[in-house]
């Protein structure tokens, strides 16, 4: 039923499209190859993450190698899309290969218990933080700075906001292959949904490597930076004024 309400919904957004006289896509190109504007109209893409200055840091970061490493996440647990279980069995292959690491679940939702029952099945309860929603804005990007890596498991995702919020903090990032990810981070830090193997394999790289780690975080610091830029309220007034006064013109011929 999901199946079928997903098709027809995607069939729906893009009959919209096809009739709209302008179209602002909130991704670079995924979603305009999942939803092309026809021949002509004119496109924005730009996306909805809206950051204020104190949610950048000033540098890239480095990696502190005297305590445990902490992955952090942040993401509704109102079913499996998020796919946190993964991200638990990920945190227990690494801690079986001898690098001591946590995980904190930033969010909350009716499978919360049950993915407290699966850390403590798979003997790492005590190495899973589950935070619950956290409203404050100072103090995400707290959970965040005090963080090594940023983990997505989604299956299915448009651009994450939470994974922008975490590469302004110059976090490196380690993601399946969900939405617009591909836009966001390097390829070799994506991995295919489901894969906890693949996403503790990334993780170790980036802790064994300090220069992948710095390189990471820079990369990731710096397209946060430009997310932010395109998503300027000026630019989305701008175009839409233009589309307006285009629209109104043709009307009136």
């Amino acid at each position: 039923m999901g199946r079928l309400f997903g098709s027809l919904a995607t069939l729906f957004a893009r009959a919209i499209v096809r009739r709209s006289v302008g179209v602002v896509y909130v991704s670079q190109e995924w979603l305009q190859a999942r939803y092309p504007a026809p021949i002509g109209v004119p496109v924005l893409a730009r996306s909805n993450v809206v950051l204020g200055d104190e949610a950048y840091v000033d540098a890239p970061r480095s990696l502190d190698l005297s305590r445990p490493i902490r992955l952090c996440s942040i993401g509704a647990m109102n079913g499996k899309i998020k796919g946190h279980d993964v991200l638990i069995e990920a945190t227990q292959i690494l801690n079986g290969l001898g690098l001591k690491t946590t995980l904190s679940l930033i969010g909350d939702g009716p499978r919360m218990a049950e993915l407290a029952n699966i850390s403590a099945h798979r003997g790492i309860r005590g190495d899973v933080n589950f935070l619950g929603q956290v409203h404050a804005p100072e103090r995400v990007r707290e959970i965040l700075d005090e963080s090594d890596i940023y983990l997505s498991g989604s299956y299915s995702e448009g651009l994450s906001r939470a994974m922008v919020e975490a590469m302004a903090r110059a976090l490196p990032v380690v993601s399946t292959d969900a939405g617009a990810v591909g836009e966001l981070i390097e390829n070799q830090y994506i991995v295919a949904p489901g894969d906890a193997t693949a996403i503790s394999g990334k993780v170790a790289a980036l802790v064994e490597n300090s220069v992948l780690y710095e390189s990471a975080s820079r990369a990731n610091l710096a397209c946060a930076k430009n997310v932010g830029a395109l998503a300027s309220p000026g630019r989305l007034a701008n175009f839409l004024r233009s589309v307006t006064e285009g629209s109104s013109g043709k009307c009136g011929r």
